[in-house]
């Protein structure tokens, strides 16, 4: 799985944790149709951990803006944190990296 490599994740299911929890957090943040149209470019694994990624309720719309980035990019964070149940923001950004290196 490429998260357990890229992300010397110890088992699959750390691996696939890491995964739900990013993409759970990203699919909260695109429109319905951006959503479906990523199903078309994951390869095998991935477009399974997309399709079945839970959506965090709790993620706002990215904003077009690029003075709100630093904002996103720590927001995304702790929506990660919160999806994937992690105790810490590096546990978190530790899954952010991990998920989209593949």
């Amino acid at each position: 799985m490429m998260n357990e490599q890229r992300g010397r994740y110890g088992t699959q299911g750390e691996a696939v944790r890491a995964a739900n929890a990013v993409f759970g957090t990203v699919k909260a943040w695109l429109s319905p149709s951006a959503a479906a149209d990523m199903l078309k470019v994951l390869p095998g694994d991935a477009e399974q951990l997309w399709r079945y990624s839970p959506v965090s309720s709790l993620a706002a719309p990215v904003g077009g803006k690029s003075s709100q980035a630093a904002a996103q990019s720590q927001h995304f964070i702790l929506r990660v944190q919160q999806l994937g149940s992690y105790h810490s923001s590096s546990e978190a950004r530790r899954a952010g990296s991990a998920s989209w290196a593949a």
